[in-house]
């Protein structure tokens, strides 16, 4: 539920921004695309095109499933359920360096003097659940129940489970 389309909305991001395998998805906000536009993206610095953009706006103060599938060479974003791009990409080779974890609702980048450090943006909104799984998981329905752990879960986070601060991976992986 993302209330402004002014700036760019991390919704979950894993690895340092400057790794190659970093992955991230977000909503775009005023920058490079000039206007504020709120389209549900993916960016992956490790791949070409890096960025995956959609023409669906999710910053309108409204509740949205949203879902990325990557299959080693093909990204797939969906919006309640229904495909919204797919895109192509290839692997590019990059000096990379490695940490940084699991994010939501932020991204961190590798700053010089400190190892770790949060990019500014942020996620101007509410998130309720994300869910990581290995391997591709059919997304074309708005669930009707709480995500749960299953063979193919990596991570589960519910966002009602946790506090402001920190939410507790309830997968047990």
């Amino acid at each position: 539920k993302l209330r402004t389309d002014r700036e760019p909305n991390v919704l979950v991001s894993n690895d340092f921004r400057e790794a190659s395998d970093h992955w991230e998805l977000f909503t775009l906000g005023i920058g490079p695309w000039a206007t504020p536009n709120g389209h549900f993206s993916a960016y992956m610095p490790g791949y070409t095109p890096s960025y995956i953009v959609s023409d669906r706006d999710i910053t309108d103060n409204q509740w949205h499933y949203v879902a990325m599938t990557f299959a080693g060479r093909e990204v797939r974003l969906s919006v309640a359920g229904a495909e919204v791009n797919r895109q192509l990409v290839l692997p590019v080779h990059r000096k990379s360096i490695s940490g940084g974890g699991l994010e939501i609702g932020r991204a961190s980048t590798s700053g010089p003097e400190d190892p770790r450090s949060f990019d500014p943006a942020g996620c101007y909104g509410l998130i309720n659940e994300v869910r990581i799984s290995k391997g591709i998981r059919a997304v074309s329905q708005i669930p009707d129940v709480p995500f749960k752990t299953d063979s193919i879960t990596i991570g589960l986070w519910n966002m009602a489970s946790g506090s402001e601060s920190e939410v507790r991976d309830t997968s047990d992986r």
